[in-house]
């Protein structure tokens, strides 16, 4: 039996596809960022970037040496996992960390405030 497709896999012999994708194409994300902010004169110094679907958190410890903030989110708890060992491995900045729970309990959806409608036109003085 040949090698297995799985995502964000710790199994000897699976290949992860979007791992694979990530390595390949690390160095040109980074290059293309690093031109945009040297040609719009951004420090990236004290600047952040947000990371949505990060995977491991090769891209957001790519962006990180760049000099950028970086919080990375994904949903998936074991890629979240590999990324926190991955960083703090490699001391690539910190290790991600899972969201923090809402103050105060569980949020209520907000009720919308009924606001009067302008009038278009004004009242008719005859009527």
């Amino acid at each position: 039996m040949g090698p297995t497709i799985e995502l964000d896999s710790r199994t000897t012999g699976a290949i992860d596809g979007r791992h694979i994708r990530a390595l390949t194409f690390q160095d040109v994300r980074l290059e293309y960022v690093g031109s945009v902010l040297r040609r719009l004169g951004i420090d990236p110094a004290g600047r952040s970037a947000l990371v949505v679907g990060s995977g491991r958190g090769l891209l957001a410890r790519g962006l990180a040496g760049l000099g950028l903030t970086v919080v990375a989110l994904d949903p998936s708890p074991e890629a979240t996992a590999m990324a926190r060992e991955a960083g703090t491995a490699g001391g690539g900045g910190g290790a991600p960390r899972p969201p923090r729970a809402p103050r105060g309990g569980p949020t209520r959806p907000r009720r919308r405030r009924r606001t009067p409608h302008p009038q278009k036109y004004p009242p008719d003085p005859t009527g």
